[in-house]
């Protein structure tokens, strides 16, 4: 090889491969660098990380697990047994780039103590870029055994001097992404060489892009991009709360504990919000320097039991955070800003769009795209079984059309349908009229092609014949308490329910038969924007008052109007029942009046008694 010829790295591979260039890494607050290699490793391309820092120690996403990169620390004073041996090698492949690249760190060091003279902060900050220096000879010696055909800095401070430094030795090219502080704090001369040699800059942001263009016309004319930075949003979907307690509004700020995030003001709101009267507390999870004063702002305004500093989160935590912080009219909100999530959900629910042969949900097709072309598979229902409804319900107007759709002349969809029964009274495979009416239903759907997973409080027994396949997630039995320790318990249930149906979803229908104390079914498919049909059998709150007690009557009618309220459609047994829905209030059309059905094959009034056994008339029921 010739020395000093710029490093021709990658062009064997046949393939982009990224060196990438962090402060730290993995970095807690930085999940849209992870997010960013991620998706770059899914579309095939090399990646290959080197880390200025090492990693700060607490939690980490779980996330990381995801990416299959190999990682270099090129920290020079933890690393050195590596780092020297490895400028080094640089210095010999290459030794007229490694010095003119050595006397440009060296003019930068001088620049910075002409800078900041008789600065008391001065000291080793001002040997950082020899530092780099070091860091860039070594990532230099690293490249030449593991070639990469880019670089790539995130942050247009330190990293973006390795990269460049890096770029001066082996000629490799390299761009940036400029977020924040980076450029409104860096000086300007430092960050006009680094905008100067990139190939092209990227920014997160409209207003840093027209800033870099206004102020480095020169440096970074032409080649400016603005890229967001992307987010998956299933984690953050809004869960409501499921304590039927009215119960205080939760304030969520994820940030580090800073100055320029402003959370001094945010206690100063909180405090204002708690003098109008109002229910609140704050959390903030992150770490920082201002901990210990945001801590003593708490209490010298008397906001200790309102706001929580929880410290760094992973991840999947803060996920859960924001879901949790959404609750409590959090799906309202989203409906009055977002209309067109409320005009989507009300299409979906509309009959003649099924019957007019509307496109199958995006969950139901991706299902039945992955299941296609395998023997047995739900995307194909056996076409010899018979497709006659079971029960008045599947044969009436307002289900016909949607069974229609998921019958098999409808293509590709099959239908993903959850079935809850929470109520600890209801042994769904016993042998009493409610059970009975379950196992109906359950059949019911399954022979209109619909693959249905059971969620139940109590099964007692073996699946009976023909419900064998049926996926079972058991829910934890809740009978009625005292009120003062109820509500943890109701919150508990239905948060146990919440967590189930989000890990065995999605979902394209919810149906659940009312109970007591669930409320999560009706409100996750409120949230995911899938119908959710709540059959009601009988008024449950004053039945149970009446023949059994009940301690909880005001939990029980808090669940019940929430449960109500985020139902697309309640199926009252008769109209009985549907007055005393809509003496609660309950919209009058959104009820309708389906009684109980039957398999009419199990009743068959053409085969005649025995000649030798006698008449009966059989009433079945329970003595009360």
């Amino acid at each position: 090889m010739q020395r000093d010829a710029p490093l021709r790295v990658g062009e064997s591979a046949g393939r982009l491969a990224i060196a990438y260039i962090v402060k730290a890494w993995p970095r807690l607050s930085e999940t849209f660098i992870l997010n960013e290699i991620v998706g770059l490793e899914r579309r095939g391309v090399s990646i290959r990380i080197f880390s200025v820092k090492d990693p700060n120690p607490g939690p980490i996403h779980d996330g990381v697990a995801l990416v299959r990169a190999n990682v270099t620390y090129l920290s020079p004073r933890r690393h050195w047994k590596s780092a020297l041996p490895g400028n080094f090698r640089s210095l010999r492949r290459r030794p007229g780039r490694y010095l003119r690249t050595l006397l440009m760190a060296l003019v930068k060091v001088l620049s910075h103590r002409r800078r900041h003279r008789g600065s008391p902060a001065l000291g080793l900050r001002a040997l950082a870029a020899l530092r780099h220096f070091l860091e860039a000879g070594y990532l230099a010696d690293v490249l030449f055994g593991q070639p990469a055909t880019h670089l790539h800095a995130h942050f247009a401070s330190s990293p973006a001097l390795v990269a460049l430094l890096t770029s001066r030795i082996t000629g490799v090219p390299y761009t940036l992404t400029a977020h924040a502080k980076d450029i409104y704090v860096s000086h300007p001369d430092d960050l006009r060489a680094k905008l100067r040699e990139a190939r092209a800059v990227v920014t997160c942001t409209e207003y840093n892009r027209q800033h870099l263009l206004r102020r480095y016309p020169r440096e970074c004319g032409g080649k400016v991009l603005r890229v967001y930075h992307g987010l998956d949003l299933a984690p953050f979907r809004c869960a409501r709360s499921h304590t039927p307690e009215p119960r205080e509004a939760v304030i969520l700020s994820v940030a580090r504990l800073v100055e320029k995030k402003g959370l001094d003001d945010l206690l100063a709101a909180v405090d204002i919000l708690r003098l109008r009267g109002r229910r609140l507390r704050l959390e903030i999870i992150g770490t920082g320097p201002l901990r210990e004063k945001l801590k003593a702002q708490a209490t010298q305004l008397g906001l200790d039991d309102r706001v929580r500093l929880l410290g760094a989160q992973p991840y999947e935590a803060v996920c859960l955070a924001y879901r949790r912080a959404a609750g409590g009219g959090g799906q309202r909100r989203a409906r009055r800003l977002h209309p067109g999530i409320r005009d989507s959900r009300a299409d979906r629910m509309r009959p003649e769009r099924f019957a007019r042969g509307a496109e199958p949900s995006r969950h139901a097709c991706r299902r039945a795209r992955q299941d296609s072309g395998k023997p047995g598979a739900a995307g194909a229902p056996d076409r010899s079984r018979p497709r006659q409804a079971r029960s008045a319900f599947l044969t009436g107007p307002l289900f016909r059309p949607i069974a229609g759709a998921v019958s098999s002349g409808a293509g590709c969809m099959t239908m993903r349908i959850a079935y809850v029964c929470a109520d600890p009274g209801v042994p769904v495979f016993g042998h009493k009229g409610c059970s009975v009416h379950v196992q109906e239903m359950l059949r019911a759907l399954q022979g209109h092609g619909a693959s249905v997973d059971l969620f139940a409080a109590r099964v007692d027994e073996a699946p009976p014949s023909g419900l064998e396949s049926l996926q079972i997630h058991h829910l934890t039995p809740l009978g009625d308490g005292d009120p003062s320790s109820h509500a943890a318990a109701i919150a508990a249930l239905n948060d146990e329910l919440a967590a189930l149906l989000d890990r065995a979803g999605p979902y394209d229908l919810v149906y659940e038969r009312y109970s007591l104390w669930s409320l999560a079914a009706m409100e996750h498919a409120a949230t995911a924007g899938v119908p959710g049909l709540l059959e009601v059998n009988a008024p449950l709150i004053e039945e149970q008052a009446q023949y059994r007690g009940l301690r909880d009557a005001g939990g029980a009618d808090r669940v019940a109007a929430r449960a109500f309220r985020a139902a697309s459609v309640l199926l009252a047994v008769s109209a009985e029942v549907a007055a005393w829905l809509e003496r609660r209030g309950v919209v009058r059309g959104r009820v309708h009046v389906i009684p109980n059905g039957v398999d009419a094959e199990r009743f068959r009034p053409d085969v005649r008694p025995a000649p030798d056994r006698p008449e009966a008339l059989p009433w079945v029921s329970s003595a009360r």
